[in-house]
């Protein structure tokens, strides 16, 4: 009894330590993690910033507006206090894992692939590759990304990294586990809000297959009702992020955010097109292989493509702001990733439906070593270019003068177009600014505020002469600005502005009280 119980953990421990092997070639094969931090994460992660204590962005206007993503923000918070940025890349390869874990999972449950170690490994290999930047064309961004620019983010940690537990519900699910199905459901729409349409589109499907499966409506009562409490606390926190805006407030709020600043991910007509539509194919020809293996995504699948079609159907037959702001598209990041792996995992399976002599097996088995190796190498040289360029980059010395010399008190004016690498000006200096454009509020009045400031703002940067000097004053009246970065090639000269700091990119002005 005590050495089947030990023969079990050991299999336990291979097994785990076969799957941290494989995610550490899931991240080589798509080129490593990002070093430098992006606009998405700047945005992201300014309210655990902030609450860690980093310079001085507790002041930061932004910083202080009603923050959408309480839980990730504490995460950011927890691993700044206690591993430092390093923690970032420890979780995302944990979301990693989970995403590769349980993809594998869903197309195992559809095709046993563990009954036959070529297929799995075959599977494996082509998958991985899939990632790769080894190809002529993005195989990535036409293989596993969303319509509308959404996607489950592995470059770097994000809030939408937490998709991968949505596959991990999925996979809990065909297993018969909805306890761990829901769960998964619940952390990842707690995560990221904007995964509640998504969390929403599981759970009816969960519903549905469940009540076919047993007839017990009490099941049912538990499903649903236990996703509900599971995200009845982010869900609030979103009801009531706006109940200090008036309905004329927040419908100018939903125009600014739907026609002005993500369009990209809001407006039907500015993303369908060639990649959306063979997206829709692929879906299709997922769920039709799906369907000829009687498995129990059918229903999954049929609600994401309703789900994601529909609405954007009707909004773009009949434009709806409130629509476009749900984004109920966004349910592709989940949906696209899980057809391709069907369809791969159909055609693997295919090939090895008929017993093959070894050497065939072997073969195919060598063909798939060369290709691993030819990805993870030009992961490898990605990763090491990823290195390199983060010590390259074209704003790192104005940054560095800005740590050095920052104050509290001090609030500096960006460009608010133009010079979209400023957009990491907020965590890579500590420092508070007045505006940019990548960081929006989600409460409707602090959007109409950012709209202000940023009209302020870009008004500044347009003008010349004496009307910049008028402008620069009443900046400097209304939000307190300290500090002024131009772009080197638009000096000025005003009488309460002093140049402090300049390179061949950045000029610096620190403006006398």
């Amino acid at each position: 009894m005590q050495e089947e119980a030990s023969s079990k953990t050991n299999k336990q421990w291979l097994q785990f330590l076969l799957w941290v092997g494989i995610t550490i070639l899931f991240v080589l094969a798509f080129g490593g993690f990002r070093i430098m931090l992006s606009g998405n994460q700047t945005t992201k992660m300014l309210f655990g910033y902030a609450n860690s204590g980093w310079g001085y962005l507790a002041d930061d206007w932004f910083a202080n507006t009603k923050d959408p993503l309480p839980l990730f923000s504490w995460l950011v918070e927890l691993i700044l206090r206690t591993t430092g940025s390093w923690g970032f890349d420890l979780v995302q390869f944990i979301l990693m894992g989970i995403f590769i874990f349980s993809i594998f999972g869903i197309v195992d449950h559809v095709f046993d692939l563990r009954s036959n170690k070529w297929a799995a490994f075959t599977f494996m290999v082509l998958y991985l590759a899939s990632f790769s930047p080894l190809w002529p064309i993005d195989l990535e961004l036409s293989l596993h990304d969303g319509v509308a620019g959404q996607f489950i983010g592995f470059k770097q940690l994000l809030p939408n990294s937490f998709g991968a537990l949505f596959l991990l519900s999925i996979y809990l699910f065909l297993k018969d586990k909805p306890v761990g199905a829901i769960l998964a459901i619940g952390v990842g729409s707690s995560f990221h809000s904007g995964y509640l349409v998504i969390g929403a589109a599981l759970t009816l499907a969960y519903i549905f297959m469940d009540y076919l499966a047993h007839k017990d409506f009490k099941r049912v009562l538990m499903i649903g009702g236990g996703a509900l409490l599971l995200v009845l606390p982010i869900t609030i926190h979103y009801y009531l992020g706006n109940t200090n805006a008036t309905s004329e407030q927040i419908n100018q709020a939903k125009n600014l955010v739907v026609n002005l600043r993500i369009p990209q991910h809001t407006l039907v007509h500015t993303w369908w097109g060639p990649d959306a539509f063979f997206k829709l194919i692929v879906l299709l020809v997922g769920l039709v292989v799906a369907a000829l293996k009687k498995s129990k995504l059918v229903p999954i699948m049929l609600i994401f493509i309703a789900v994601i079609f529909g609405p954007a159907l009707v909004t773009y037959i009949r434009p709806s702001n409130t629509i476009a702001m749900l984004q109920l598209w966004r349910t592709s990041v989940v949906a696209v990733p899980i057809a391709v792996a069907v369809i791969l995992a159909n055609f693997v399976s295919s090939i090895y439906q008929k017993e093959h002599p070894p050497l065939v097996n072997y073969l195919i088995a060598g063909m798939m070593v060369v290709l691993l190796i030819a990805v993870t190498g030009k992961g490898i040289h990605s990763q090491i270019d990823n290195v390199q360029n983060a010590h390259q980059i074209e704003e790192d010395d104005l940054y560095e003068y800005v740590r050095q010399t920052g104050q509290q008190g001090d609030n500096y004016l960006v460009p608010v177009y133009g010079a979209p690498k400023l957009f990491t000006f907020r965590l890579s200096t500590g420092m508070p600014i007045v505006v940019n454009w990548k960081s929006h509020p989600w409460n409707a009045v602090e959007m109409l505020e950012w709209d202000q400031r940023r009209l302020m703002a870009h008004k500044f940067y347009r003008l010349d002469g004496e009307e910049k000097c008028e402008q620069l004053n009443y900046l400097v009246d209304t939000y307190q600005v300290t500090h002024v970065v131009a772009l080197n090639g638009r000096a000025f000269d005003c009488p309460n502005t002093t140049l402090t700091y300049e390179d061949n990119f950045y000029l610096l002005y620190k403006v006398r009280p």
